[in-house]
């Protein structure tokens, strides 16, 4: 419970928020419960009151009163599934909020750590499998209690011997679900992390599917996935051994509680102590009795299953890896200066940057080159701040970095990574194109990059992983993306690495055009690039 407490207040949670939906949630439940408890009674008067007394009236009456009781019940089933599921997806919706949110602020050092696909994992199903215990768990617990406190007086004051007996059963039941609740969590535990490492391969591989293909590592993967896949399988079914055993606990314990129910009425109808009606009625009431007593258990053991879940969902919603933000939002000129920077990205690891100092005036296009290795693209992630040096500053503007608001910094800057990434979406909505069409069309020719070319023009769709279109169009998509984002600082990574000679020699005009004023760092090998550079600082 005390995970859920923190669950509840990391989302900061406000009862108010859910209030009144888990009011109408709940009365439905009570209401449904209420009817299931009344209709085998109703039961009992037909066969005594009716079939045993040959009277037809008492037989009409209190089969329609019946009826009306199983109506009702449908009618408040429905609407008590309709309402939770209204609260459940309402839930499932702020917690990947959260969740996404969380994720927009993490540092480097967050994705060292986790992986790819266990994140997606705890995004797409962790959530979805605690909203159950989030929504219906305290609303099912409170009315199963309360049923099997009333079906216990009721058996109770109906006979003491049968009472007792199934409330004795009842015990033994709750003690045995107990101990496979635990042995439910420490299988869900290792459960839950083997999902997370097949998640990630299986995100590798559909991520690199062509790459697998071109360098003739299909077969290999394929027979990796086809071993994790046979073995995820025996998981899946160990998993469903267990949870069938715990049901068949539950079967065994209502068939108990039934015979001796039969046994002992019987008894009692012989001897003229009880009708054959309130018979047949406590056959039925034994099943109330112990399906909410199994419910209960299931949720235990669902709460026991649930608490890897958990974990995952907490590890990242509580993770201390966030960009560190500041508070200046100030416009930037775009002066850049390096003081004695170290860094590493981890603290048994090596450093990747020793004593980096460099000044980098506004206005200048700078080249950054070096060995595979030396730390250039790790100058990416400290100057966007996913990193933070180990040792030194990293100033704009004379301010350190670190003071400035993530966000605002984030729209002063402009990067273009060397794994060229445009999402799923229309041309236009990709390119942030709005009110400057014009600029974008003026662009776009001078780069020729024909729009014709695509299908629906501005319109198109890019597919996932942009696969409709060439690596040599995708970075010079990017490459518009960003100059249509007017910013202070521009930071290019290999931004002709896709381009043949001629469209390098059209990339390179366009850089020197819009690049006028802007401070720009180039980091490449290609000699044409370091041509149109007015300074080069070498790493290493």
């Amino acid at each position: 419970m005390n995970k859920f407490i923190k669950l509840k207040k990391i989302m900061k949670i406000s009862l108010k928020t859910y209030r009144n939906r888990y009011i109408i949630c709940m009365l439905c439940s009570f209401a449904y419960t209420i009817m299931a408890l009344v209709y085998p009674s109703i039961l009992s008067l037909i066969i005594d009151r009716g079939i045993a007394r040959r009277n037809i009236h008492n037989i009409i009456g209190y089969s329609f009163l019946f009826l009306s009781v199983g109506c009702l019940m449908v009618v408040f089933y429905y609407l008590q599934k309709v309402n939770f599921a209204k609260l459940s997806q309402k839930i499932i919706l702020d917690v990947r909020e959260k969740l996404i949110n969380k994720l927009m602020v993490v540092n480097y050092h967050f994705w060292k750590n986790h992986k790819t696909g266990d994140v997606i994992e705890v995004i797409q199903q962790d959530v979805g499998k605690v909203e159950n215990l989030l929504t219906t768990m305290v609303s099912d617990v409170i009315v199963n209690l309360c049923v099997v406190v009333g079906v216990s007086i009721y058996l109770l004051s109906i006979d003491c011997i049968i009472g007792s007996v199934l409330i004795i059963l009842a015990i033994v039941f709750s003690l045995i679900q107990k101990n496979c609740g635990r042995i439910a969590k420490e299988f869900m535990r290792k459960l839950r992390a083997w999902q997370g490492d097949f998640a990630a391969y299986i995100n590798d591989i559909i991520n690199h599917a062509s790459i697998i293909q071109m360098i003739g590592q299909a077969n290999s993967v394929k027979n990796r996935f086809c071993s994790m896949s046979q073995d995820y399988r025996q998981r899946l079914i160990e998993q469903s051994k267990l949870m069938v055993r715990i049901q068949n606990i539950s079967m065994f314990f209502s068939t108990i509680g039934i015979f001796f129910v039969l046994l002992i009425g019987s008894y009692r109808v012989f001897e003229g102590n009880m009708s054959i009606g309130v018979l047949f009625s406590l056959t039925m009431y034994v099943q109330r009795l112990y399906n909410p007593i199994i419910s209960l258990a299931n949720t235990y053991i669902s709460l026991k299953n649930a608490y890897p879940i958990l974990d995952k969902i907490l590890d990242v919603l509580n993770t201390s890896d966030e960009i560190e933000n500041g508070k200046i939002r100030k416009d930037i000129v775009g002066n850049i200066r390096f003081e004695n920077v170290h860094f590493k990205y981890d603290e048994n690891s090596r450093y990747v940057l020793r004593g980096i100092n460099m000044d980098i005036a506004s206005g200048s296009i700078v080249g950054i080159v070096g060995e595979n290795g030396v730390g250039k693209s790790t100058l990416l992630r400290l100057i966007s701040k996913l990193c933070i040096p180990s040792k030194g500053k990293i100033m704009i503007d004379g301010i350190d970095i670190k003071e400035f608001d993530t966000q605002f910094l984030w729209k002063q800057i402009g990067i273009m990574t060397q794994d060229t990434y445009l999402p799923r979406g229309k041309i236009k909505e990709i390119l942030g194109i709005t009110n400057n069409l014009e600029m974008a069309d003026k662009v776009f020719k001078e780069l020729r990059l024909e729009i014709d070319k695509f299908p629906a023009g501005l319109e198109s769709e890019i597919g996932e992983n942009a696969l409709s279109i060439s690596g040599g169009e995708a970075q010079k998509l990017a490459f518009i993306r960003m100059i249509l984002q007017n910013k202070k600082i521009f930071i290019l990574d290999e931004p002709t690495a896709a381009l043949d000679l001629e469209s390098e020699e059209l990339m390179l005009k366009v850089i020197c055009k819009y690049m006028k004023g802007k401070t720009c760092l180039i980091i490449t090998h290609r000699p044409k690039l370091l041509d149109i550079c007015n300074h080069i600082i070498e790493i290493g």
